[in-house]
């Protein structure tokens, strides 16, 4: 194995995919809708019959090439994709909500859309939709009325160049 070496790499990513696609079509013939699969794991909605959590694990694990094992990272209740790689966990335990992803949790964006971002998919996830229209109305009103403070308003950004260059371009 050499490093840099754009053949085997190549190869690697084929394999991948081929396992990747192995799997998925394993967990599809056990009745499951694939909600979102990348090289971080597979979601799946268990909507069928068949085997369901290390169960389908082992499964699928002695299905799979040798030294690829799978496991289960979660069981949830609910889940909601905004984008790929950003969504919201809702567990099994009824604990609280999880998000991840950068627009779901980054300081970059302001911080009340942050938080409606966040309290609109707890809503979503537990079924609160006439809720969620009333939070989406009442962050309208608060918005016309000036009622948010500035600072979560305020976008934040690393300025590249000096305050006095950016004062040339006004």
């Amino acid at each position: 194995f050499l490093w840099n070496d754009m053949e085997e790499a190549a190869e690697i990513v084929r394999h991948g995919r081929r396992v990747l696609r192995r799997m998925n079509t394993l967990i599809a013939d056990q009745g499951h809708t694939l909600v979102e699969c990348d090289t971080d794991g597979t979601w799946a909605l268990n909507d069928g019959d068949g085997l369901e959590g290390d169960a389908l694990a082992e499964h699928i694990t002695e299905e799979m090439p040798p030294f690829i094992d799978i496991d289960v990272d979660a069981a949830l209740d609910g889940m909601a994709m905004y984008r790929r790689k950003n969504y919201a966990k809702q567990p099994e335990s009824g604990g609280d909500v999880s998000f991840k992803g950068s627009a779901m949790t980054s300081s970059m964006f302001e911080k009340f859309g942050r938080e409606f971002i966040q309290q609109g998919f707890e809503m979503m996830l537990e079924g609160q939709i006439e809720e969620l229209h009333d939070l989406y109305m009442t962050y309208c009103e608060r918005i016309e009325q000036k009622d948010i403070p500035v600072e979560k308003l305020v976008k934040r950004e690393t300025l590249r160049e000096s305050v006095e260059e950016y004062k040339e371009k006004l």
